[in-house]
């Protein structure tokens, strides 16, 4: 009971394009794999992709915890054309969030116009407009990017 199943959020899209419907593997606690693995305090900067990860679980963890208050749903969203949204945050049948998860917010500005670009492909008179779009960080300021995505470090998100 460690891992917990991220799955796809299926939309409707304009193009033919098959959606992923693996789930996505997330540790409940992410510290648990590092208490496993017998982690040091530096031994995460040796393997950034690791930490990306880790990150990432963290965050999901995070949204999903936040998103239950108002009975929201944390899922995914792939495309077999590696198109892919870390988070789908739906409330209802067509009030929906987009997150991009990122460690380091270096990358907000390229991970916003990937989401927009993605969100595009969406058929959005049928799932409805995102209500936001976001890309959570590891640090950072809260900022808007381009085309009303937001940047939004993960110590912000129970503010």
């Amino acid at each position: 009971m460690i891992l917990e199943p991220l799955f796809s959020r299926s939309v409707r899209m304009r193009s033919k394009v098959g959606l992923s419907l693996s789930p996505h593997l997330h540790f409940v606690d992410p510290s648990l794999a590092c208490a496993a693995l017998r982690t040091q305090t530096e031994d995460p900067m040796d393997d950034l992709g690791a930490l990306g990860l880790l990150f990432e679980s963290l965050v999901i963890r995070d949204l999903r915890t936040y998103s239950q208050e108002a009975r929201g749903e944390v899922r995914f969203f792939g495309s077999y054309d590696d198109d892919e949204i870390d988070a789908i945050i739906t409330y209802g049948n067509k009030r929906w969030a987009a997150c991009e998860i990122k460690l380091n917010p270096e990358k907000a500005p390229a991970a916003a116009e990937d989401l927009n670009r993605i969100i595009r492909k969406i058929d959005t008179d049928h799932a409805g407009k995102p209500a936001f779009k976001a890309v959570i960080t590891g640090f950072g300021t809260c900022r808007e990017l381009d085309d009303g995505v937001f940047q939004i470090p993960v110590g912000c998100l129970g503010a």
